[in-house]
């Protein structure tokens, strides 16, 4: 009967450490989002934040060439992005999010901090509000992940963010 009963107890401890290793193996996939999950979650943040899709900025989606131009970049070093930007040329509000390959987040950084400062320079003279709001941008980097975002709801963005990615 010891036996059964040693026996028994070591076969629940083997399969509970199984059990956690198949519980970590799940958490750690849910850390590696597809970029429009992340885009999904931070408009729905802002639709939350602005009191509905209909009261949201009209923004455009930027494509290969205007990411290059825009920030830098060669869109060869990321494996997927997202650019948002306003329809409208009075507002400063944009969101670059990307999943950047190994050993390319430096540069990616440096393009992005270079958007940043051609922004700045470009809100100097026209609307101190929109200038604040740049002044006031935010560059995360978790893993492989990096955002980009100019927003008064930078704060809830960010958070979203971290909760996808980190």
């Amino acid at each position: 009967m010891k036996k059964f009963t040693a026996l028994s107890l070591a076969l629940i401890l083997v399969l509970s450490l199984f059990a956690g290793c198949t519980a970590e193996k799940a958490t750690a996939s849910a850390k590696n989002p597809e970029v429009s999950e992340i885009v999904a979650k931070i408009d729905e943040v802002l639709a939350d934040k602005n009191g509905g899709e209909e009261n949201m900025i009209a923004k455009m989606d930027g494509d290969d060439e205007m990411t290059s131009t825009f920030y830098y970049l060669n869109t060869e070093d990321l494996e997927s992005y997202s650019l948002k930007f306003p329809m409208i040329n009075v507002r400063a509000e944009e969101t670059f999010v990307a999943k950047v390959k190994d050993g390319k987040m430096d540069a990616v950084k440096e393009g992005i901090e270079k958007r940043n400062a051609d922004l700045i320079e470009q809100w100097k003279m026209y609307l101190p509000d929109q200038l604040e709001l740049v002044e006031k941008s935010q560059i995360v980097v978790n893993g492989n992940y990096v955002l980009y975002v100019v927003s008064e709801h930078a704060d809830a963005i960010v958070a979203a963010f971290n909760e996808l990615t980190k």
